[in-house]
């Protein structure tokens, strides 16, 4: 019994996505063997591992922790696969019974199918008896080869093994439709063999990715209170109170919020999805190797599923920014942030993807990441003037991620119309910055001049300020068109670069393999003569 659980404890140190055990609770003790089936139980259905194991004889609390079920008789043909509990109202309407098995006589339903299954192991089915040419019952050659049991018959006609076919079905991929023979139907049965189509596959592999990072329910509400409480400090810090007919401090109130909040949406991308790809590494290349997964279809379908995730997150941080800050609240230029945000944060997401395909360490493609977002937040335009950029990173000016998402976020909100001045307000804000006015008997910063378009409007005229703003920082008037179309064409270049990758790795390691047979054969070849 130690041994046992002690062999079950050293195949969960790696947490495997699939798990495989054979008769886990043989040896062990009714209380022990319930105790390891309840962790299994546990494994499956709050972390998302499947779990697979064979048992004989489990007892009625055990029985119940089953998902599915799969019955075997002698010989190895299926009897039943489907809802473990539905297992004896399945053979109940079909009518199956035997020898006095009567499942309402039982409490336990694992017992009465045990039962059943013995009792029709040497019963030929008719099946078999047209197969074969038999009249009868069968005789005692058959029984010790394993009859063909009558409950497969039950089984094969029943429409739940239609439903499982066509399950199965759907999965493979084929020039017919499976009702072809000869060749044809080899042709098919090849092609399948090779794994589901790329719609499958994308929608299998986005249902799985989807499905485990939504597994924690309670950890993914704690992560998304925090995205919300953490943008509300953003916003506290920069909703302090400004003297009256302030032309400036709003602005850079709106400027920074808008930087941090996008830099912070950055950051919870890359703590969230860096984890899951090395998670699933594993079994993607085992997938891959047994030629069941198609690379592009594992690309696209992280695009598909990391979506929603830059959808929330988008409504998340705007959200509260929106409502606790004073920005640009005009209908149209809010829902543009939101789509400038989500453009953003999936080509965030799609140059995560390259980095983990990169590399097999987790620590470098963090650090990768942290740099190439700690670049682009510091020279992307705004902490450092453009005209002091140094030329070795003035790359991501143009091309960071970072850099462009809050740009266009800040050029959307400044342009028009919601910061105005009139040359009287554009004074008293110099006089508020400026005091003393008089500093070594320099100029009277309290009579400087008005810039020219508040000049050209007239002294109580209010013109827009927003384009001075955005002047001032170097961020042109069609900055986030561009970073718009720019950022959109990063996510199908950084998706297909990802696809490159994982090809030359694999192309990689096909070559290694090919070289380390090759010095085993010529060390065979020259020890035999």
């Amino acid at each position: 019994g130690q041994r046992r659980r002690l062999s079950i404890a050293e195949k969960l140190i790696h947490m495997p996505t699939v798990l495989i055990l054979d008769e886990p609770t043989s040896g062990l003790d009714s209380s022990s063997s319930f105790t390891i089936c309840q962790l299994l139980n546990d494994l499956a259905r709050n972390h998302r591992r499947t779990v697979i194991l064979t048992i004989h004889q489990p007892r009625l609390e055990i029985f119940r922790l089953f998902d599915d079920l799969l019955l075997l008789g002698t010989g190895g043909y299926q009897a039943y696969f489907g809802d473990a509990q539905g297992a004896s109202k399945f053979f109940e309407d079909n009518e199956v019974t035997s020898n006095g098995v009567e499942f309402k006589n039982y409490e336990n339903p694992a017992d009465a199918l045990i039962d059943l299954l013995e009792e029709n192991r040497s019963a030929p089915s008719s099946q078999y008896m047209q197969e074969e040419g038999h009249e009868g019952q069968g005789d005692d050659d058959h029984d010790n080869n394993g009859a063909i049991s009558q409950l497969q018959d039950v089984w094969e006609s029943s429409c739940e093994y239609k439903a499982l076919l066509r399950v199965l079905a759907s999965l493979r991929i084929g020039p017919n439709d499976g009702d072809g023979e000869g060749e044809a139907q080899e042709e098919e049965e090849e092609e399948g063999n090779r794994g589901a189509g790329w719609v499958n596959q994308t929608w299998i592999l986005f249902s799985r990715r989807f499905e485990r990072l939504m597994s924690n329910a309670y950890g993914r509400i704690i992560n998304y209170a925090q995205v919300c409480l953490v943008t509300i400090v953003i916003c506290d810090a920069f909703t302090y109170a400004t003297y009256q007919n302030d032309a400036f401090t709003p602005a850079y109130q709106a400027t920074m919020t808008l930087f941090l909040v996008s830099s912070y949406a950055m950051i919870t991308q890359y703590l969230v999805f860096v984890p899951e790809y090395f998670e699933e590494r594993q079994v993607v290349w085992r997938e891959r190797k047994g030629g069941f997964l198609k690379i592009e279809s594992y690309v696209l379908a992280g695009l598909v599923a990391e979506t929603p995730e830059a959808i929330l997150t988008g409504i998340l941080v705007l959200g509260v920014s929106y409502l606790y800050c004073d920005l640009n609240a005009d209908r149209g230029y809010a829902r543009f942030a939101f789509v400038i945000l989500l453009i953003g944060l999936s080509a965030w997401q799609s140059l995560i993807q390259l980095l983990s395909m990169m590399s097999d360490s987790i620590g470098v493609v963090y650090t990768l990441t942290f740099m190439i977002l700690g670049v682009g937040t510091l020279y992307g335009g705004l902490t450092i003037n453009y005209s002091y950029i140094p030329w070795y990173f003035v790359w991501a000016y143009y091309i960071s991620v970072p850099a462009l998402t809050y740009r266009a976020l800040i050029f959307n909100d400044l342009y028009c119309c919601k910061y105005t001045a009139t040359c009287e307000e554009f004074q008293h804000a110099m006089l508020g910055l400026y005091t003393p006015v008089n500093l070594d008997g320099g100029e009277d910063m309290s009579t400087a001049t008005c810039p020219s378009q508040l000049q050209e409007s007239g002294t109580n005229n209010p013109t827009n300020m927003g384009p001075a703003y955005l002047a001032y920082m170097n961020i042109g008037q069609p900055t986030k068109y561009r970073a718009l179309i720019a950022m959109a064409m990063m996510i199908t270049l950084f998706r297909i670069l990802a696809m490159l990758v994982l090809w030359a790795r694999e192309w990689a390691q096909q070559n290694l393999r090919e070289e380390h047979r090759d010095r085993v054969l010529e060390k065979v070849l020259a020890r035999d003569y």
